[in-house]
């Protein structure tokens, strides 16, 4: 079956990504909540981007 924009996930496609993208923001952001926290807050992701936006900006404004 195929969605929108290609092929649907399954559920352990979808759980895989979800824990290398856990992982890349504990090791490169220095995010430290648990599996549990980050399950519990729906808007943790939107936070995080906002997070890694504002850190984007600041590094273009010390170039």
């Amino acid at each position: 079956m195929t969605g929108r924009t290609g092929p649907q996930l399954t559920a352990a496609q979808i759980a895989e990504r979800v824990a290398a993208t856990r992982k890349v923001l504990r090791e490169r952001m220095g995010c430290s909540l648990t599996d549990e926290e980050f399950d519990q807050r729906s808007d943790v992701l939107a936070n995080l981007y906002a997070v890694a936006a504002e850190k984007m900006h600041a590094r273009r404004n010390t170039v």
